[in-house]
């Protein structure tokens, strides 16, 4: 603001100045519109300059404007609003009449705002603000203020519309604006026929700004029929300083405040016997309807606009508007109706319109709409609701005294921390904090509020899992709260429609039960069996999911006895097999619930063994873990997991029969489908030491066997990772022990490593994108897993060769394309380096890697983060174990499509090469050379090597190198030629051009650029229109801008301009291959190139 005037007066006199372009003067205007939008259009008004003589050029300019150009509506926008200061300077505008025979000033500025008022821009809400001011004049309202009443109202009632609801905003807007700032004498003649037009149109059933402006109207016209005062029946709290409710020891001051704070209640109203014109009781009708709009906007508008009507109302018709008001919040009412009755109680209660004695009606109903959700499909309705009704207890607190508010305090409190803690949107859940704040700010008698408020702030319940599973742990230690935040999830949550609040509803229970044990044991799992038996089954996943949870935190508790909930917890699972409820597509959703329950009761130990319930369990898990769903086949190996540690140990021949059963169950499945491997990897990786111990070897294998890739297995990328984690497990489970062999991985470990290698070279591709990267992550996890696992207990089965090939394959990933999967690596590849205690055997140059990653520096690091990964893993080029593996994945980061990426793989490194010495160089260029040759068949490498190479050799880090062009640069051309013959690939195809055209370059005009331009040559006269456009362009520019036409070269400098000719001015794309050949030829016949043979010709081309 203090800048303000200072910019608006530059934008001005930019406008005022004649000599400047009017494009200049819009984009001047264009700012001013930034500006406004900033700060708003009533605070940038006052700071225009308002002149006499600034009236006419401002209002011809406008009239210059096009209302339907969309290019200069900020230009409109900034007049318009500058007009409506202008018009407000006390003169007589008569004067600037320029003829008899021209319309008036002030006809010229009413057809302005009727205008604009049609304008379907910006510009229709800042005309109705100038429309309010310019009929409000004196010398204006004699005149114009009735024509343009009926104007307004001819189109609204559709009689001169073009465009019937779309017309009526502008109007509308006039017309509200009008009814705002004109004089209640002037409006009074004209209330009664405006009411009655938007109330005959019905303007509040239409467009959401059509309602608003017609609730607007209705509302001001309501105030018209009503005379200004200020209502003697009111209640009205004196002291409202949060100072004084926090005085606790000068009584006397606080009970002479206490007994001059509010106005007598019972005082008469000497208005009760004043006669309320019959309109008035059509205004509160529209304004109750309203409350029940559709928009949210309009039953803003017209809450408030109840507030400001009753205030001019007697005691007795205010009291009966709050009965309308109640009338609305039933459970038949729509949550429009819940959310409009909220914002009317919170508008009166702000205004001391609902008096003390109302609160005893009110409070309940405000305790339900803080709680109000109704469930519509895999939605619901009613977070408006519960916001609004946070908000009608904010107003409370600054509305009435403590000891009016006491009887209700208790029961606030607590819905109010309920929603603070469980609600399931975040603006629900800080708008409840925000009322319990002010409440224990304003009322002092909120139980706990300072402790609690310093434990549920904006940020803590910003976290909705933070809310549910830390915020309300802490404020149930006091024991006015615990048992009421325990009912809220019993009677609210646990059946909510969202799966995910159901889940964390039943993980509040379990924290909340060592708070209120006795009264979980009791009521909460007698309301969870209830819930158990309900159609709803939302319900009764819920409490399947609690009763798991909770059952699982009671047996913790030593003082609780779970014997009398024993029977039904054994008889739940066979119960919904009995009503079918286990299956179709909900009870998929049970399913996963009974496995959780499952895994909680055997961890709570119940006393179950040897009962049949163990088998009816284990059959459930059999069928939950080969499921599609992943959720599903975790859940149940989890179950898996805990089932068989506290039921299956035993030493008996028949029980280790039945885990030998189990455990060749699992790996029979395996290779039936995707879903069932993904399962039964799950499983038999979380199985305890007992179930492998006669089996581990041949378990070992199995899943080695489901790392590997086959042309059926191809899509089964999570199932191989899932493989990769089990072998991982698999060894923490068995151990590396040597002394029993055959029931560890010690004679495994060596093998798993050499799978997770097979592992890291998983690249399979398919419509979802690079699949095989979860592989390799999973594989860099395992490695880091193993070998410090094997560090530590079988350090002799760690050879250099073995290390080295770990390591390497890391370092590779960490300059890959992914982001994730370069994260991981380098996280991977730190970790393994700092090993304390026993360090990793055998680091491929342990101490020049410390130099470069220092503990420091991977301390810091942020792996995913390009910018810090790159130049750090390029300072490995120049250490010759890292070299080839460093390219390797530089070059797919490089040469890959995502330029981004590139440049920030490829400015480190070449930057690093360059300050090298020239064999160093060489030795570099001659591994990038080796790369090609062996990888020059496989896609993953060939297709962005090319874009890589040309990058490579534009840098000029070759330079060492093509000083004998006859070595070098024949190899490059040989993998080029092979690596794009007879192919189609549209990217391979446009690197080769890049490639061969360098090769003209450095080719030193030898052979190699004799046979660069054979291959450019065939390009031209390539099948693909498209390649020939591509190639002549790249020859063009390589022959314009290099020294190719040289001597030393080979080729004449007198030629340039006819190959150039031939080259440049020939259409490639439009020839036949006939006659591209022919001119082809003829380029060739110049340089003293001889044709590719007719047999090869139209082979290549």
């Amino acid at each position: 603001d203090p800048f303000l005037e200072k910019f608006l007066l530059h934008i001005v006199k930019l406008i005022r100045n004649t000599e400047y372009t009017l494009e200049i003067k819009h984009r001047a205007f264009k700012y001013l519109f930034i500006i406004t939008n900033v700060r708003g259009y009533k605070t940038i008004v006052q700071h225009l300059p308002h002149e006499v003589e600034d009236l006419e050029p401002v209002l011809q300019l406008i009239e210059e404007q096009d209302p339907a150009d969309t290019e200069t509506w900020q230009t409109r926008y900034g007049l318009v609003l500058w007009l409506s200061i202008i018009v407000m300077l006390p003169f007589n505008m008569n004067r600037f009449n320029s003829s008899s025979h021209s319309p008036s000033m002030l006809k010229r500025l009413l057809d302005t705002c009727q205008t604009y008022l049609m304008c379907s821009d910006a510009c229709r809400k800042v005309a109705a603000f100038l429309t309010a001011r310019f009929l409000t004049r004196t010398d204006v309202k004699e005149v114009y203020l009735t024509p343009f009443i009926d104007w307004s109202l001819e189109i609204i009632n559709g009689e001169i519309s073009r465009n019937d609801s779309w017309d009526k905003f502008g109007p509308l807007a006039g017309l509200a604006a009008v009814l705002k700032h004109g004089e209640r004498g002037d409006l009074l003649p004209h209330a009664s026929r405006i009411l009655k037009c938007i109330i005959s149109t019905k303007c509040c059933e239409d467009f959401s700004l059509t309602s608003k402006y017609s609730t607007k109207i209705v509302t001001r016209i309501g105030l018209i029929f009503l005379k200004p005062k200020v209502p003697k029946w009111r209640y009205s709290r004196g002291q409202r300083s949060l100072a004084f409710n926090l005085i606790k020891g000068n009584s006397s001051f606080s009970q002479g405040k206490e007994n001059n704070s509010t106005v007598c209640l019972d005082e008469e109203d000497e208005d009760d016997e004043e006669t309320i014109p019959q309109e008035v009781e059509e205004v509160i009708e529209e304004l109750v309807q309203a409350l029940q709009n559709r928009n949210s906007t309009t039953r803003l508008s017209a809450s408030k606009g109840i507030g400001r009507v009753v205030s001019r109302l007697s005691k007795t018709s205010g009291d009966e508007v709050v009965c309308y008001i109640l009338d609305l919040l039933n459970p038949r009412s729509s949550d429009n109706s819940w959310h409009g009755g909220c914002l009317a109680l919170a508008e009166l209660a702000k205004r001391g319109l609902l008096l003390p004695s109302r609160l005893s009606d009110v409070m309940p109903l405000v305790i339900k709409a803080l709680v109000y959700e109704e469930p519509h499909g895999y939605s619901s309705v009613g977070e408006n609701v519960r916001d609004a009704a946070s908000y009608v207890c904010w107003a409370f607190a600054r509305a009435y005294e403590p000891k009016i508010m006491e009887p209700y305090c208790a029961i606030m409190a607590k819905t109010l921390i309920a929603v603070a803690c469980f609600d399931r949107e975040i603006h629900c859940r800080r708008a409840a904090a925000a009322a319990f704040q002010e409440n224990v700010g304003r009322l002092g008698n909120f139980p706990h509020g300072i402790e609690i408020l310093t434990t549920a702030d904006y940020f803590t319940i910003g976290s909705r899992s933070n809310a549910f599973l830390e915020v309300s742990v802490q404020i149930a230690q006091y024991e006015e709260y615990d048992e009421s935040l325990i009912n809220h999830l019993l009677q609210h949550k646990i059946d909510n429609w969202d799966s995910n609040i159901r889940i964390l509803a039943s993980k509040a229970l379990s924290r909340l039960t060592a708070r209120a044990p006795q009264h979980m044991a009791s009521h909460g799992m007698t309301v969870l069996f209830e819930h158990t038996k309900s159609s709803n089954i939302n319900a009764v996943h819920g409490a399947v999911l609690a009763i798991g949870e909770v059952v699982f935190s009671l047996s913790l508790i030593p003082e609780i006895n779970l014997e009398p909930h024993l029977d039904r917890l054994e008889k739940l699972v066979a119960q919904f097999r009995e009503k079918n409820q286990l299956k179709g597509i909900l009870g998929e959703l049970l399913m996963t619930a009974c496995c959780s329950f499952i895994d909680y009761c055997s961890q709570a130990k119940l006393p179950f063994h040897g009962k049949p319930v163990i088998d009816e369990w284990q059959h459930l898990i059999d069928e939950c873990v080969c499921n599609p769903i992943l959720d599903m086949s975790r859940a149940a190996a989890f179950a898996l997991k805990n089932l068989s540690t506290e039921y299956y140990k035993d030493d008996s021949e028949e029980m280790r029969a039945k885990c030998n059963g189990i455990v060749e169950h699992y790996t029979q499945f395996l290779d039936v489908d995707e879903s069932s491997r993904t399962g039964c990897v799950l499983a038999l990786g979380y199985m305890p030491g007992f179930m492998l111990e006669s089996s581990v070897t041949m378990v070992v294998r199995k899943l080695i066997k489901c790392i590997s890739v086959t042309q059926e297995t191809i899509k089964w990328a999570p199932a191989r990772s899932g493989a990769i984690k089990a072998l991982v497990a698999v060894c923490h489970t068995m151990g590396l022990s040597n002394v029993d062999k055959n029931k560890s991985c010690y004679g495994l470990v060596v093998e798993i490593i050499n799978a997770f290698l097979e592992g890291m070279k998983d690249y399979s591709i398919t419509n979802r994108g690079d699949i095989g990267a979860l592989v390799r992550e999973a594989a860099m996890q395992g490695f880091q897993s193993l070998l410090i696992q094997t560090t530590d207990e079988a350090i002799e089965l760690l050879t250099p060769d073995l290390v080295s090939k770990i390591i390497m394959s890391v370092v590779q990933q960490a300059v890959e394309r992914i982001d994730r999967t370069r994260g991981i690596a380098g996280k991977v590849f730190s970790t393994l380096l700092h090993k304390e205690d026993t360090p990793i055997p055998h680091f491929p140059a342990e101490t020049q890697v410390r130099k470069i990653f220092t503990k420091e520096v991977c301390a810091t690091c942020h792996w995913t983060n390009a910018s810090e990964t790159f130049p750090l893993f390029n300072l490995l080029l120049t250490i010759p174990e890292y070299t080839k593996t460093i390219m390797l994945g530089l070059i797919t980061s490089i040469g890959g499509i995502t330029e981004t990426l590139a440049n920030e793989a490829s400015e480190p490194m070449f930057n690093h090469i360059t300050i090298q010495s020239e064999e160093e160089k060489k030795r570099i260029a001659y591994i990038i050379v080796e790369i090609f040759e062996e990888y020059q068949d496989e896609e993953r490498i060939a297709v962005p090597f090319l874009t890589f190479l040309e990058r490579y050799i534009t840098s000029g880090c070759l330079k060492p190198v093509f000083q004998d062009p006859h070595t070098y640069a024949a190899k490059i051309l040989k993998c080029t030629k092979a690596s794009v013959a007879k192919t189609t690939n549209s990217r391979k195809l446009t690197g080769s051009i890049a490639i061969y055209c360098q090769l003209l370059k450095a080719g030193g005009g030898g052979e190699v650029t004799r046979r660069s331009f054979v291959q450019l040559g065939i390009y031209l006269c390539h099948r693909f229109m498209w390649l020939r456009r591509q190639t002549s362009n790249a020859l063009y520019e390589t022959l314009m801008s290099a020294k190719i036409f040289d001597e030393e070269c080979g080729v004449k400098p007198e030629i340039q301009d006819e190959v150039l000719a031939i080259v440049g001015e020939t259409m490639w794309d439009e020839l036949s291959i006939e006659a591209a050949r022919e001119k082809r030829n003829a380029f060739f016949k110049l340089l003293d190139i001889t044709p590719p043979s007719s047999v090869l010709g139209r082979n290549n081309d």
